[in-house]
């Protein structure tokens, strides 16, 4: 457990650094991807009542209406209409709705799916999404997940509202 939270602080470190928005969400991506050995890993983000994708891990661009982006942000929107992380293969005891997941997952062969909320004020405002095809999510790393969520919500959403483009400052600033 040391580790882990040391790796949190890690992160933390290198998400303060960042003075950008993307910058730092390719940073969160790429290091999630790292640390939990995922396949992929996605940020997703609250814009006009939809998830957009905002980041992928390893990936510069990506071209938003591909279909393969449009079934990963159905299923994020499925994760932050219900408030609740969604696990592939759904464990027996849950009831959470996985439709969108289920149908991402067989899109793109992913065996192992996780989709947690990131949170503002017990809000939820993104998504992250990591994929796996070799082992599933043990309770230990969904939990470690849940914590990083949680602790760098707060540096993504600030970087969020004040990183806009040369356009949208003078417009605030009018």
């Amino acid at each position: 457990e040391l580790t882990r939270f040391t790796d949190i602080l890690d992160l933390l470190i290198l998400l303060n650094s960042e003075e950008r928005f993307i910058a730092a969400g390719m940073t969160f991506v790429n290091e999630i991807a790292a640390r939990f050995h995922c396949t992929r890993v996605s940020l997703g983000w609250q814009d006009s009542g939809y998830i957009r994708l905002q980041t992928i891990s390893h990936m510069e661009r990506f071209e938003p209406k591909m279909d393969v982006v449009t079934c990963l942000e159905a299923a994020m929107e499925e994760t932050f209409d219900q408030d609740e992380e969604v696990l592939l293969p759904q464990p027996g005891s849950s009831n959470v709705v996985i439709r969108d997941h289920s149908a991402y997952a067989e899109m793109q062969q992913v065996k192992h799916l996780l989709s947690l909320p990131l949170r503002n004020k017990q809000q939820p405002v993104a998504v992250l999404s990591c994929e796996r095809d070799v082992q599933p999510f043990t309770e230990d790393e969904i939990r470690s997940l849940r914590i990083t969520c949680d602790q760098v919500s707060p540096r993504l959403i600030s970087l969020k509202e004040t990183d806009h483009g040369i356009g949208a400052q003078l417009f605030a600033g009018l």
